[in-house]
């Protein structure tokens, strides 16, 4: 994966002046579910459902400008080892605890 920010936030608030922080609302919500859908697809080996999810992330990851989450979720997406699958997801666990992180900072102000 490239050296790429969790949020670029310049990016974003060019594209959703107002409307940024429901946006923000929204993207967390959905994707905290599919995180936790992911989880329980990972502990029930169901690889398919995790590439599915991952399909998911990316469309939403990308429409927020969360470019490392999308990237992550594409190769998860395009992974056909389940091994590699495993590692991915971790990656993408951890990308997207920053992520939130950073969220939770915006919505904060």
């Amino acid at each position: 994966m490239s050296d790429q920010k969790v949020l670029d936030t310049a990016w974003l608030k060019s594209q959703y002046k107002g409307s940024m922080k429901d946006l923000l609302v929204i993207y967390k919500k959905e994707n905290d579910e599919c995180m936790l859908r992911i989880q329980n697809a990972l502990d029930s080996q169901d690889y398919d459902d995790i590439r599915a999810v991952a399909h998911k992330m990316k469309g939403s990851s990308r429409i927020i400008g969360a470019f490392a989450v999308e990237e992550l979720a594409n190769l998860i997406e395009k992974t056909l080892d389940d091994k590699e699958i495993q590692q991915k997801v971790t990656d993408l666990k951890n990308n997207y605890t920053l992520l939130i992180r950073e969220i939770d900072s915006l919505l904060a102000r």
